[in-house]
């Protein structure tokens, strides 16, 4: 399996497709089992989606892959995802489902205090909606996947890009998730886990085997090891000057776009961390899971600056 592309093919994003509810609390301290003052924001959202709309930002091409419900909200996202450039033509409908929700209530420093999602409609992504979309992700240049879909679904779709060498990146989303896809057999270029979600693929019953673990730890940055390297003692670490985040809502998702971009650019695996980097610090200091700031101009003046 390639590493990096420089190939003209677009990205594919396979995953979950939201809508997200974000609640930020206005006091200093939340209360548990009580009603907190908030402020909301009902934005697109979904790992894939976000990272789908982060690489159209960037002028890069990109096919979303994934699936919705039939009712009026998944017409909302999907037309305003379109709007961003994103290719959503190929994403299943599900009759009588409702789109992904996802809910995040934020502290007054805008981090994640609970988390709760209903991804009903991305489970029902189906191995066989996979096999109708695969002369889609056999001309890919580069597959992100997110492990919203079940297990089956994630090893078809790997199944396919392995036919043509596609390279994949796989992000586990959450520790229960993660535990799922360290059993899929198969070969990918990264995984992309939290520091909670490593340990299932540094096990040596794991079955998912990967060039590179970029392990994401907030704002101390990442963890970046090659397959022969353990995990925690080993690796490179990458991070850039701390900042104060508004919001922290979409900072993984810019971080695998921006190593989807580098990659699929031909870049280094350490470069294209590096703009993922400055991709989620961009994003924090925005109330939105992709910052409206992240264009074409955005990415070559950050590739300048990481490679000067």
């Amino acid at each position: 399996m390639r590493c990096s592309v420089a190939e003209p093919g677009p990205v594919c994003v396979l995953g979950g497709i939201n809508l997200d509810i974000h609640l930020k609390a206005v006091a200093d301290a939340m209360r548990a089992h009580t009603s907190n003052p908030a402020r909301a924001r009902v934005v697109p959202g979904g790992v894939a989606r976000n990272v789908a709309e982060n690489l159209a930002r960037w002028s890069v091409p990109v096919v979303l892959l994934g699936a919705v419900g039939d009712d009026p909200l998944s017409d909302l996202v999907l037309e305003q995802t379109a709007a961003t450039g994103v290719d959503v033509r190929s994403v299943d409908r599900v009759p009588n489902q409702t789109v992904g929700l996802s809910v995040a209530l934020l502290d007054h420093s805008g981090e994640l205090a609970l988390g709760a999602s209903c991804m009903d409609a991305a489970e029902a992504c189906s191995p066989d909606y996979v096999r109708r979309v695969a002369p889609t992700i056999r001309a890919a240049s580069l597959l992100v996947v997110d492990a919203n879909l079940s297990a089956s679904t994630i090893a078809e779709a790997l199944v396919e890009a392995d036919v043509v060498g596609t390279p994949v990146v796989i992000d586990p989303v959450s520790v229960v998730k993660a535990a799922r896809l360290a059993t899929v057999p198969a070969r990918v270029v990264a995984i992309t886990p939290n520091r909670d979600e490593a340990r299932f693929f540094t096990e040596p019953d794991c079955r998912l085997a990967s060039e590179w673990l970029v392990v994401s730890m907030g704002a101390e940055g990442v963890q970046l090891l090659r397959r022969d390297e353990s995990y925690p003692a080993a690796g490179t670490r990458l991070a850039l000057r701390a900042v104060h985040p508004i919001d922290v809502t979409g900072a993984g998702d810019a971080l695998i776009a921006g190593i989807a971009c580098g990659l699929r650019a031909g870049l280094s695996m350490e470069v294209s961390v590096r703009i993922g980097l400055h991709a989620a610090r961009e994003t924090v200091l925005q109330p939105y899971a992709v910052a409206t700031t992240l264009n074409a101009e955005w990415l070559r003046q950050t590739v300048r600056e990481i490679t000067q």
